[in-house]
């Protein structure tokens, strides 16, 4: 991907990351996010989350990318490839569903290699009044906080 940018003389920074959490980039600071399948082999309330993370880290009006694994009418082929290595694929109707997404204003997607091993192609744009929720802690590291001991300071400043 990094390869893929420079080629085309786009400053681009890769990292592999849980698309779910995306803490190391700040809000509305990030001109693409894509995703070469990995949306499809989310749960739904993960799918919800990478939704939300890439609509958090995008700059208004930048797109998701996404080429995901679809579902469609029983393919002879389906069962060679793709799936078969342990990918899942999503129903037509959940890529649909991306259109509806909290965060983005525009989605558009069209499906490639009917037949054969169909994958989604699109793309969903952030929206410009997108303004994004606040992380809620995690209740056991707010509590482990809490119970943190800290260093008791001697007359001197120094920890006993």
């Amino acid at each position: 991907m990094e390869q893929a940018g420079i080629t085309a003389a786009v400053p681009t920074i890769v990292k592999q990351q849980p698309i779910t959490d995306l803490r190391f980039q700040p809000d509305g600071s990030v001109d693409a996010v894509v995703a070469l399948g990995v949306i499809s082999q989310l749960s739904a309330q993960q799918r919800q989350q990478c939704l939300d993370e890439a609509a958090r880290v995008l700059k208004p009006g930048m797109p998701l990318v996404f080429v995901e694994p679809v579902q469609e009418g029983g393919s002879p082929l389906r069962g060679l490839v793709g799936v078969s290595a342990g990918k899942q694929a999503l129903p037509v109707a959940e890529i649909e569903a991306l259109q509806q997404s909290r965060g983005f204003s525009y989605s558009q997607f069209d499906v490639a290699l009917q037949g054969q091993d169909p994958h989604a192609v699109g793309v969903a744009v952030k929206s410009e009044q997108y303004k994004p929720r606040r992380r809620q802690v995690d209740n056991e590291d707010a509590a482990a906080k809490k119970t943190r001991s800290k260093p008791q300071k001697t007359a001197k400043g120094f920890s006993q």
